[in-house]
């Protein structure tokens, strides 16, 4: 009987099946939606990728998607719109977090200044009321 938490590899035919399914995803999509293949080129001593970096992204994408080749052909057309999303939602939640920090510290800060003034040997004559205490 096989460990359930052990992890099982594909057969290489397999693997490399769904590589190149990821792949031919992306290449699909640089071909259907901006209608050019942009070729790698070399600008200010930085190398850029062009399509083979949205292949290799669609490999990955591919291989790790499902294990169909179906499943890894659309996995790779979606892959880089996939992976750009996940970035930008994560920089954003970044910012959402410091917001709510911020926002709390405020809070807190002001919830201490009332606590303060809400002492009667704190209350100046003119912060005093007039009204009524009510039992």
């Amino acid at each position: 009987m096989t460990d359930p938490m052990t992890i099982q590899h594909l057969p290489i035919g397999e693997s490399l099946d769904l590589l190149l399914a990821g792949a031919l995803g992306a290449l699909a999509k640089d071909c259907i939606i901006d209608n050019t293949l942009e070729l790698p080129f070399i600008h200010d001593k930085k190398m850029y990728l062009g399509f083979i970096g949205g292949a290799l992204v669609g490999a990955f994408i591919g291989y790790v998607v499902d294990g169909s080749f179906f499943t890894a052909l659309m996995g790779g057309y979606t892959g880089s719109a996939v992976l750009k999303s996940l970035l930008v939602n994560g920089s954003n939640i970044k910012k959402e977090k410091k917001q709510i920090d911020r926002k709390e510290a405020r809070t807190l800060n002001r919830s201490k200044n009332c606590s303060k003034r809400e002492k009667p040997e704190l209350l100046t004559g003119a912060e005093k009321t007039d009204a009524p205490d009510v039992q």
